[in-house]
């Protein structure tokens, strides 16, 4: 093997990192005013994380609510719980003076449980704040739009002059510093060949062996026997997720990984790219490989940074690692649920002019502190890693490789949602390939195109882009299909009827030209779910309203600011009245207001950077209103779709629409009666209907948000970072069978526009 083929072995896939910071102490100059005892101020502040290549992020220390525990020896003093509504966490807590006790106050802090009055209600030893516990339903739950933090204060004396054992000064808050229970990974996936000509396009990335939980308050590494001479530090007994059995500890971790979504994707045909994708995970400590070792690694002697290479040979899992081709025969016993990316995609490498190989990879990022030998996600911390793919090569034993011949078609099987929506196919062929809708007769909901933007059918106007139910690539190699999925409004005339588990189903069928060579993708989709508002007697219009809608089930983006912060217009004050029960006319008004302003000269709070500000530009990429894109108003928005075919979103092309407040209390009432359903209903929702805005700009302003677990509203400041939920009035949509063929009629309301689109009994 030549110097050049090892070198390019090593660089197949580097992972660059920096030393980790160490954690600044802050315990500064604090106090209380002197007294027998009294109120006094406390502060709750969330301590810095730990940064390995840090940037700051959006809301990392946001604190919506505390729950207060103080003991004094083992008993229970005082507990209490406040929801936090500005930008620092402030708090009043009563303690008498303990002159002459030998027995201190210990304060602990517990922030942004999604349920903190049951927490509040449950706790009443240390023994059971010990042993408490914060579970996950769903792996992408570690960050809610705000982080579980705890905090404790310990010997804390009031004595009548020195309230502290630190000796505080008098007069000052208290603070109490809180910590993140979950870490925080910001991951670049960079594709720069080593040799000119070589492509590779991601089909997924995944985060595997998700931790279900950690413990509230954090323990130590823990008692556990030492498995090998190999490792410096064995995995921690003291995370959640462990058990002395594996079976047992098969049932802490999501036995799937989950997809990420990826940012900033590349141009149709570049070769050289970079995705980025961000997530949070729960500590999960698995061990630490003894540096002194790394003599034993193959092919000592190059540089630390290409071990990252071979740092997957370190994980016991034959699973993934099942053979004993070149370096994958060195494994040691690393836990095999060390928590690590998945990266799936088609490599296509060019060996001369006229000969390519492509094979189906598949990638395993282990992931940790360092490059080569650690495998320990901790709380509080911040992960930067930037992942560069030079090529393909099974040296490197984080690599599996496929080599393919004919065609194959990789896509993702998430079942989409009712608004419409757009499923990316990889495709890897040796010559030129055709594709079909199967039967679209009966899926005439289905289509595919070259676009990953929807381009209607127009005279005259047919081309690659435009959606139809068949497409032809002349040429082989790797290539990109788009199916596009319209709305599904199912033919169901009360909420009784919704079946909220239903999946339509069509096929694409790929076949390679001239062969028998067929492969074929399904594309599943769940149906939008009927909600009929009735509000006996509405004190705005002062009479009964009566209205039909229909909602969404899956949050594909979650945690998002509602947006105009800062901004006020005479069209946004008006809503604050009138917009609590139409979410439709709010939606269209604030997306008016967003690009255009309003008539009496208020400039637009979202201009976009091109001449146009409808101009949305393709859904991934080339987005020119980037800065709406990213609120929730710009995220509804774009699951609407182009229908005149002018490639941008028109306000009277908005269906699909952030629900006004009254609308989501009933939403809360249908949960309870099982007539619909949807993602985290415990969860905090933003609603279209504004509050307060300041015009001097001085506080961010305010928005009604509903929790859905109890259905009570509220008002937040519009940076809040909550879920988002899109609606679709009943009007003028298509209903067909369940297939998507045979029957179906078209429902029209001639007397309608946005702004009675909820008709008086």
């Amino acid at each position: 093997m030549k110097l050049k083929t090892i070198l390019l072995a090593l660089c197949s896939l580097l992972m660059c990192v920096s030393c980790q910071d160490e954690l600044e102490q802050r315990y500064g100059n604090n106090g209380w005013a002197e007294g027998e005892g009294g109120v006094f101020t406390l502060t709750i502040r969330s301590d810095g994380m730990p940064q390995i290549n840090a940037r700051a992020t959006d809301n990392e220390a946001l604190i919506d609510n505390v729950v207060l525990f103080v003991f004094q020896a083992d008993t229970l003093y005082t507990k209490q719980y406040q929801t936090i509504s500005g930008e620092t966490a402030k708090l009043e807590l009563y303690l008498k003076s303990n002159q002459g006790s030998n027995a201190p106050y210990r304060i602990h802090a517990v922030c942004n449980m999604k349920d903190p009055e049951e927490i509040l209600n449950r706790i009443t030893t240390e023994q059971q704040l010990q042993e408490e516990a914060v579970t996950l339903s769903a792996p992408d739950g570690a960050f809610a739009g705000t982080y579980v933090m705890y905090g404790v204060r310990d010997s804390v004396w009031v004595n009548g002059k020195n309230f502290t054992a630190e000796g505080m000064d008098p007069g000052e808050d208290v603070t109490l510093w809180v910590k993140r229970l979950a870490a925080q990974f910001n991951v670049t996936l960079k594709f720069d060949p080593a040799s000119d000509g070589d492509r590779f396009d991601i089909g997924a990335v995944s985060v595997c062996n998700v931790p279900k939980g950690s413990y509230l308050i954090e323990r130590g590494w823990g008692d556990v026997a030492q498995p090998s001479e190999y490792l410096s530090r064995q995995e921690s007994a003291g995370d959640w997720v462990y058990t002395e059995k594996d079976t047992d500890r098969n049932t802490r971790y999501f036995t799937t990984g989950y997809t990420l979504s990826l940012n900033d994707a590349p141009d149709k045909g570049e070769a050289e790219w970079a995705y980025k994708t961000s997530f949070h995970l729960f500590e999960n400590r698995r061990g630490t490989v003894d540096e002194e070792q790394k003599d034993l690694w193959p092919l000592n002697g190059f540089p630390d940074s290409y071990r990252q290479v071979f740092k997957a040979g370190f994980v016991n899992d034959e699973n993934i690692y099942g053979n004993t081709s070149a370096g994958k025969e060195m494994v040691h016993p690393i836990s095999a649920f060390a928590s690590y990316l998945k990266v799936e995609g088609f490599y296509e490498q060019r060996l001369t002019d006229t000969e390519v190989t492509r094979s189906k990879v598949v990638y395993y990022i282990f992931l940790g502190e360092d490059n080569s030998s650690d495998f320990n996600v901790s709380r509080n911390t911040r992960y930067d890693y930037v992942v560069t793919i030079r090529t393909a090569d099974q040296v490197d034993t984080r690599l599996d490789v496929d080599v393919l011949s004919g065609l194959a078609v990789m896509a993702p099987s998430d079942v989409l949602d009712s608004h419409p929506g757009v499923v990316k196919a990889l495709v890897s062929s040796v010559g030129g390939w055709e594709a079909e809708v199967v039967d679209p007769d009966r899926t005439p909901w289905l289509e595919i195109s070259g676009s990953e933007t929807y381009v209607p059918r127009t005279l005259g106007g047919i081309n690659p882009d435009t959606a139809g139910y068949s497409y032809k690539e002349r040429n082989g190699g790797m290539s990109n299909l788009y199916l596009h999925v319209d709305e599904f409004i199912p033919d169901v005339n009360k909420p009784e009827e919704n079946d909220p588990s239903y999946i339509r189903e069509g096929k694409v069928r790929f076949r390679l030209t001239g062969t028998d060579d067929v492969k074929e993708v399904t594309v599943r989709q769940y149906a939008a779910q009927m909600v009929i508002l009735h509000i006996k007697y509405d004190v705005h219009t002062m009479k009964e309203v009566r209205d039909t809608f229909y909602v969404e089930r899956i949050l594909e983006k979650k945690h998002m600011s509602w947006g105009f912060p800062h901004y006020w217009s005479f069209i946004t004050d008006d809503l604050i009245a009138s917009g609590q029960w139409d979410g439709l006319s709010n939606t269209r008004k604030l997306y008016q207001v967003a690009v255009e302003g309003d008539k009496w000269g208020v400039d637009p709070a979202y201009a976009g950077d091109s001449e146009d500000p409808l101009d949305w530009g393709s859904v991934h990429k080339d987005f020119r209103n980037e800065k709406l894109r990213d609120v929730a108003l710009g995220y509804v928005v774009e699951k609407n779709r182009d229908k005149n075919g002018n490639g941008k979103i028109d306000s009277d092309e908005i269906f699909w629409y952030l629900p006004a407040n009254k609308e989501l209390q009933l939403l809360r009432k249908e949960l309870d009666n099982r007539y619909i359903q949807f993602d985290n209903t415990d969860d905090y929702f933003h609603s279209s209907t504004p509050s307060s805005a300041d015009p001097a700009g001085i506080t961010p302003g305010f928005v009604y948000y509903v929790k859905m677990k109890t259905g009570k509203d509220g008002l937040a400041w519009r940076t809040r970072p909550y879920n988002v939920l899109s609606c679709r009035r009943r009007n003028n949509e298509w209903h067909g069978s369940q297939s998507g063929g045979g029957s179906g009629g078209v429902t029209t309301d001639p007397g309608w526009n946005d702004d009675e689109a909820i008709m008086p009994k």
